[in-house]
């Protein structure tokens, strides 16, 4: 129960951080020692804006338009060194980003033909040829093609040689939202499991 009160604490506080207008990101990502990326870590990192950087980019979209290929840069600006960047695309699938389970995912970019495309850079570690899987829970762009929301798990392994995996979440609300939006975004696995994962 005390987990469950912890959930509905966070989702507010975060509610109330993108209701005021200042774009934010949630990343959490652990792996197990040997792993290179986390160095056997667990990180639940909050950047917003204005003391952080937050940015979300379409990279990438398809013939008709569709965006395909997201990046994600994000800083902290109290912690110097303190940075992650992130890769999705679907346009190695001809395919525009939208929710659904992305299985066996190759480092992008360049990216490979026939495979959905990721990498995950944190604090300068982002090794080659990254292997993995993502689910984009939700997805939405404005009229202008940039992006409104993002939420994806993801799990990553470093090294195809390396039989060692680091898995997290991403959640990046870059404009005002209400509170509906945000437990869209976060609930559905925090009330299942009663932690908060947003």
């Amino acid at each position: 129960m005390r987990r469950l009160g912890a959930a509905v604490v966070a989702i507010l506080t975060l509610a109330a951080s993108v209701a005021s207008g200042a774009s934010i990101a949630r990343l959490t990502l652990s792996g197990p020692p040997g792993e290179p990326i986390t160095n056997g870590r667990s990180y639940d990192l909050v950047f917003q804006q204005p003391d952080d950087n937050v940015t979300g980019l379409v990279r990438s979209s398809l013939a008709g338009g569709e965006p395909a290929l997201l990046q994600f840069h994000l800083s902290s600006g109290a912690t110097p060194g303190l940075f992650a960047d992130l890769f999705f695309g679907t346009d190695t699938l001809n395919l525009p980003m939208q929710p659904g389970f992305y299985p066996n995912a190759l480092e992008t970019p360049p990216g490979t033909l026939g495979h959905p495309g990721f990498l995950i850079a944190l604090e300068g570690r982002g090794p080659n040829d990254q292997t993995g899987q993502f689910t984009v829970e939700d997805v939405a762009f404005a009229a202008d093609g940039t992006i409104r929301r993002f939420v994806v798990d993801l799990v990553q392994q470093a090294y195809p040689s390396i039989p060692l995996s680091a898995s997290g979440r991403l959640v990046y609300l870059p404009e005002p939202a209400g509170l509906l939006s945000i437990i869209v975004a976060c609930l559905p696995i925090a009330w299942r499991r009663h932690r908060v994962r947003c």
